[in-house]
């Protein structure tokens, strides 16, 4: 719970990996998700409160501005993986979710998969026939994805001045890229 409104913004901040406050529907409540080391998550798990709010004040920087009370935590390990093949079968496609895990950073497993869908859509409407092209294609663009968000991971957990630079190159370039 913070001490001011979320007004319906989700936001990330990459202080100590990332970290994403998500709006819920009382304008106090918020959901975090935090992005970090197994060795930083189990500390926080073993912090009491008192510590774990000062800990999320710290790496949240104010953004929503204090953070002043918190339910239970959990720890989920993040993985990425992408099925062998999206197109397993005559007349059967895996799209979104189900062809691919990644991780949570920027909401890209939602975005890929609507990608999944309107790439389909256009060559099934174009009559472009087969499917083995498309699930290539999207596999390609998967693993493409997986890469890069595990860069991301490593460059968010680097230290120091070149690192720090690298990351504000990398989310220049990439908020360029994707305009």
């Amino acid at each position: 719970r913070s001490s001011r409104d979320h007004e319906g913004l989700a936001i990330q901040r990459f202080a100590d990996g990332p970290l994403a406050l998500l709006p819920m529907s009382e304008p106090h409540l918020l959901s975090l998700i935090w992005s970090t080391s197994k060795n930083k998550a189990k500390a926080i798990l073993e912090m009491n409160e008192v510590a774990f709010l000062h800990e999320v004040n710290a790496a949240s920087e104010g953004v929503c501005g204090k953070i002043v009370e918190a339910d239970r935590r959990y720890s989920l390990p993040v993985f990425q993986q992408v099925v062998s093949s999206l197109h397993p079968c005559p007349g059967a496609v895996l799209i979104g979710d189900t062809a691919r895990t990644i991780h949570p950073l920027a909401g890209f497993g939602v975005n890929l998969g609507i990608e999944d869908v309107r790439s389909l859509e256009t060559r099934v409407l174009a009559g472009a026939g087969g499917l083995s092209g498309w699930a290539r294609q999207r596999q390609l663009r998967s693993r493409m994805m997986t890469t890069l968000m595990w860069s991301f991971e490593r460059l968010w957990g680097a230290r120091g001045a070149y690192a720090l630079t690298a990351r504000n190159s990398g989310v220049k370039w990439y908020n360029e890229f994707s305009a």
